[in-house]
Order: C-alpha cells, then sequence, then structure tokens
C-alpha cells in the first residue's frame, strides 16, 4: 500500500497511468466503439472524381484515407496492434533479461563473464540497424516476427540493469542468513534477490514498452513492420506522407497516436523512478 501511495503521489506517475490506461480501455473495448469497419474500403470514393481522401466531418471524425477508409476506426485498432507488440516484445526481453542478469550477478565468475560478453556484443550493435536487418531477411514479416525480434534485441539493457542490482543485494545479511540456514540457489534468487530488483525492473520494463512501440512504428514506416491491410500507426503515416500537403489528417492522427502513446510510457516510467527510487526522495 505504501508504493501504491508513493506512485499516486507522482504527477508524472499519474499523467502516464492516465494515458496508458486510456491506451488499454480503448484497445480492449475497440471492435465495440468502432464507428466503422477500419478494412471497408469506399469504392464510390476510390472512383470519384475529384480522388482523393475524404476531409474530417461529422460521419468520419478523423476523416478518411486514399482508400476511403474510416481512419478512426483504423486508429482505434492500431492501438491493438501497438500494445500487443510493445507488451509481448516486453515480457520477451524481461523475460531473458531477468534470467542473464540474474545468473550473471549471483554466480559472477566465468558465469559473468560469458554473460556480459554477450550483453556487451549486444550492445555493439546498433538496436535499429539490427531491426532492419533481421525484418528484411523474414520473408513475410508480421507481428509475430515483430514482437519477437524487438524482445529478443532488447534482452541486454534489462539484464544490464538486475545484474548490477543482484551484485548490490547477494551479500546483504538475509541472503547470507538464507545460505547459511541451507537454502538452495535458486530458492535464494527467487525469495530473497528479485524481490529486491522490481523497484528498478518495473521502470526498466515501462520505457522497454515505449521504445517498442516506436521502433514498431517506424519499421512499419519502412515497410518492414505490420503489412497492409494491418492498420499499424506507422503504416498509416506511410500511407498519408503522399497526401500531407493536401490531406493532413491522414499523417497527423496516426502520428498524434503515436506520439502520446510513448508519451504516456515513458510519463509512467519516470513517474515509477522518481516513486520507487529512494535516492531521488528528499531527505
Amino acid at each position: 500500500m505504501g508504493i501504491w501511495k508513493e506512485i499516486t503521489c507522482s504527477k508524472l506517475a499519474v499523467a502516464g497511468m492516465l494515458l496508458v490506461g486510456s491506451l488499454i480501455v480503448i484497445a480492449g473495448i475497440g471492435p465495440f466503439i468502432c464507428p466503422h469497419d477500419p478494412f471497408e474500403i469506399d469504392l464510390d470514393r476510390v472512383i470519384a472524381e475529384p480522388y482523393g481522401p475524404k476531409a474530417p466531418s461529422r460521419t468520419h471524425p478523423f476523416g478518411t484515407d486514399d482508400l476511403g477508409r474510416d481512419l478512426l476506426a483504423r486508429i482505434i485498432y492500431g492501438s491493438r496492434v501497438s500494445l500487443q507488440i510493445g507488451v509481448l516484445a516486453m515480457v520477451i526481453a524481461v523475460g531473458i533479461g531477468v534470467t542473464m542478469g540474474t545468473l550473471a550477478g549471483y554466480f559472477g565468475g566465468w558465469v559473468d563473464m560469458i554473460i556480459t560478453w554477450l550483453m556487451d556484443t549486444a550492445f555493439a550493435f546498433p538496436a535499429a540497424l539490427l531491426a532492419i536487418a533481421v525484418m528484411a531477411i523474414v520473408p513475410n514479416p508480421d507481428i509475430f516476427w515483430i514482437f519477437v525480434v524487438l524482445g529478443l534485441i532488447g534482452w541486454a539493457g534489462i539484464a544490464r540493469i538486475v545484474r548490477g542490482r543482484v551484485l548490490a543485494v547477494r551479500s546483504e545479511e538475509y541472503a547470507s542468513a538464507a545460505r547459511a540456514l541451507g537454502a538452495g540457489h535458486v530458492r535464494i534468487m527467487l525469495r530473497h534477490i528479485l524481490p529486491n530488483c522490481t523497484a528498478p525492473l518495473m521502470v526498466a520494463a515501462t520505457m522497454n514498452v515505449a521504445g517498442n512501440i516506436l521502433t514498431e512504428a517506424w519499421l512499419s514506416f519502412l515497410g518492414l513492420g505490420a503489412q497492409p491491410p494491418i492498420p499499424s500507426w506507422g503504416l498509416m503515416v506511410t500511407e498519408g506522407q503522399a497526401y500531407m500537403s493536401t490531406h493532413y489528417w491522414m499523417c497527423l492522427y496516426p502520428g498524434l497516436a503515436i506520439a502520446l502513446t510513448v508519451l504516456g510510457w515513458n510519463l509512467l516510467g519516470d513517474g515509477l523512478r522518481d516513486a520507487l527510487d529512494p535516492r531521488l526522495k528528499d531527505v
């Protein structure tokens, strides 16, 4: 209860929770609130003269794209794609990162040396170029490959954070007492060490979701992410860039959706860090 009070007292955390909570609600009830079918093509509009997207109106509050599809409906469905990729990629990265970081920090020696070498190798390759290279090799990139690739790329940063925290707490008195009482390595790591890594891990995981959503957006913008007709925000920006000077809404609204979503997750991460890190509190 004390941790929750600290979090709710942080304005950044509250603002982040409101934005992230709104995204989750929209993604969850999207099919029930969509005013139109996001995949329905308006053939009359496609063959109409002059050809082009419809401007925002009462029927289409965010306008339509070049195929006459309702932009608001596609943005609502796009929130499900972004949330799915961001969270699933984070789960993969956290699973690998926590395992590797805990083993490296707890056992040390050659285990730490090998895992540290793997982390340094992962950091040596720019994540953006590595994501582009892997997605370009995949014959038919889809949502599954996106979150798998992002998860495999993002584990090293989380592993480094966990390793540092485990190094700090493995020699504490409660860990030594558990070891003296005959507790096994797995029990000590799970019951006494990992719970003390929760605060920095929560912050890292939250930031990781924001990074994954942004990476998916520009991968889709480059044509290496979600493929048509999936309503990905990055793909929608790509489709609208040819009409940017005449039909601004095709780029504006998907771009705002990306910006607000990433902002929400980053604010939540900053708020959690301020609330959970005792070094940032006034003495």
